[in-house]
């Protein structure tokens, strides 16, 4: 099929965008992927782009009701390098047929004035407004059910956006020069990326009605302060990011609750994972060291507090020693987390000694994240890891799941010196690092083959993670 004749069963009518071709000829969604990407028939992503530019008339386009999703990147002038083209749109109709609109749409619109969103539209996806410095105010329809302050992110927006009912605040404008600002009584929840470098914004109070504050609500904003009530839920990494120290002013129940849930919501571990030098004595070679870390290994939380013993015996024996030290707070902090109260006392003395203090451990965090040689895991108690490989541990998933890799071998670079390629063997443990009877391994893949072999890695997952919901039945069944 000729490009023109395609073109014109896309554009019907002088202000309609009315893309109608049968899919298996080409899918309208994947039109606008990046500039000069060939499409079948020799359509280009610039030669849609032209079109749309053709649809424009007196500043206005209107998207035709006959589109489902308007595609990422539509009319990114950034993308499309036409910016001189793009200035001649100044106003963009949007019917509720459209139920997605796709990352960067609009993006480097800089004229554009004005948005109408007609009821019907669901998601609105990131930086759709990006770099549209004369959009000054929008108004979201009530269908709208997914969207997050990235959708305005360098915009020219001069109020914040809020949800059709009040009550959730999507974005802040970050060049809003106001020092002070009260959220609104009636809003009941901060979104993600809410504020996001409002770096002006010395002050902020916040309405009884909030209920949550989403992870990465606030991000590099300028206020040092922030009084959050206790009935407030704040997400994982709700403050994030920021250049200086903030006082989030909040009722703990002790100094070790507020140690950690100031870590918690800044997106930090209350474990800084270092790496360090190992004692001269091989002590994970002992018997008895080996039977204490078997009982860890199934969830034991009387052996972790005695782990955390033996390391804390260790350095009133030998002197001061980091690795011992250290080692001591990895599992006082673990056995705290499986409920132990002696752990508690011991994490509590030192957080009141140190308020909002963050404690170090050996290569990775309580959440089992980090980069660790096998010899200092097994040192740490981990007997599961061969001493001479590094491993990458990816912390524990809402599923109880760790994902490991190590490095296994690599593909030399070709005559021309390029083309290098890195493989890894690929584990799922479960949340006491250890691989579960019966379970395999993935041997040999690289990042790119990770990549194309989803459904591969997320069976071997979702093996480890059912292993774990079958331990917990047969517990609750005993």
């Amino acid at each position: 099929m000729h490009i023109m004749e395609i073109l014109k069963r896309l554009f019907h009518g002088k202000q309609k965008i009315t893309p109608n071709l049968n899919k298996s000829e080409c899918s309208v969604s994947n039109f606008f992927v990046s500039a000069g990407q060939k499409y079948p028939d020799g359509i280009r992503s610039n030669d849609i782009f032209s079109a749309l530019l053709s649809q424009i008339q007196d500043g206005c386009l209107v998207i035709s009701d006959n589109m489902s999703e308007i595609p990422d990147s539509m009319l990114d002038s950034f993308i499309h390098g036409k910016k001189k083209d793009m200035n001649r749109l100044i106003s963009i109709v949007i019917p509720g047929t459209v139920k997605r609109i796709g990352n960067r749409a609009f993006a480097g619109c800089e004229n554009l004035q004005e948005v109408v969103l007609e009821e019907g539209i669901e998601i609105i996806e990131h930086n759709v407004f990006t770099g549209c410095q004369k959009l000054k105010t929008i108004r979201l329809p009530a269908s709208v059910k997914e969207i997050d302050g990235w959708a305005f992110y360098d915009s020219g927006l001069i109020e914040p956006v809020f949800s059709a009912d009040g009550k959730r605040l999507i974005y802040y404008p970050q060049e809003w020069r106001i020092t002070e600002y009260s959220v609104p009584e009636g809003v009941e929840e901060i979104g993600s990326r809410s504020f996001i470098q409002a770096k002006l914004l010395t002050k902020i109070s916040l309405p009884h009605s909030l209920k949550r504050i989403c992870s990465m609500a606030f991000i590099k904003c300028g206020f040092t302060e922030i009084a959050v009530s206790k009935d407030i839920l704040i997400e994982t990494c709700a403050f994030a990011n920021f250049d200086h120290v903030i006082e989030i002013k909040r009722e703990y129940e002790d100094a070790l609750e507020a140690s950690m849930e100031y870590c918690r919501i800044q997106g930090a571990p209350f474990l800084h994972c270092r790496q360090m030098k190992l004692p001269q004595e091989k002590f994970w070679k002992e018997e008895a060291f080996q039977v204490l870390a078997q009982k860890c290994s199934v969830g034991n939380v009387n052996a972790m507090e005695q782990m955390g013993d033996y390391f804390f015996g260790k350095v009133a024996n030998k002197g001061e020693n980091t690795f011992y030290q250290c080692a001591a707070q990895f599992w006082y902090t673990r056995a705290y987390r499986y409920g132990s109260k002696a752990a508690k006392q011991y994490l509590l003395a030192l957080c009141e000694k140190n308020p909002n203090s963050r404690l170090n451990s050996p290569g990775i965090d309580e959440n089992l994240r980090g980069i660790a040689s096998g010899v200092l895991l097994n040192a740490l108690g981990f007997l599961f890891f061969e001493e001479d490989r590094v491993y990458n541990l990816s912390g524990v998933d809402k599923e109880g799941v760790i994902e490991v890799s190590a490095w296994e071998s690599d593909d030399g670079p070709d005559e021309d010196g390029f083309g290098i390629e890195e493989f890894y063997d690929w584990w799922y443990l479960n949340e006491y690092l250890i691989l579960p009877e019966g379970i395999g391994y993935i041997h040999s893949y690289s990042y790119s083959d990770k990549r194309c072999n989803k459904e591969k890695f997320l069976a071997l997952h979702d093996q480890v993670a059912e292993v774990k919901l079958q331990n917990i039945d047969n517990f609750v069944k005993k």
